[in-house]
């Protein structure tokens, strides 16, 4: 995770998640995600936390999706997803 306090108007950090194939599963992705969203805001002090899932991280998406997080537009980028606080 790293911030990127002071670059927008919202706090924002972006988590990026780099797993082995064999971890890329439900059970280790939401375990991992919910602990992130759950601790992140107040650890790096921002009110919005982006990651990137592309399309075919199915299993990615269907928690991202399930904590909270919502697709993003963001110039330049694709594939983030946005959790507020």
């Amino acid at each position: 995770m790293f911030g990127m306090i002071g670059q927008y108007k919202t706090p924002q950090g972006v988590l990026r998640l780099d797993i082995c194939y064999e971890y890329e599963k439900l059970s280790f992705l939401k375990e991992l995600i919910m602990l992130c969203a759950r601790d992140f805001f107040i650890l790096f002090g921002v009110k919005q936390i982006l990651t990137k899932a592309v399309p075919i991280a199915f299993d990615r998406i269907k928690i991202l999706s399930e904590i909270g997080f919502h697709p993003c537009e963001i110039p330049g980028r694709e594939y983030y997803f946005k959790l507020e606080k």
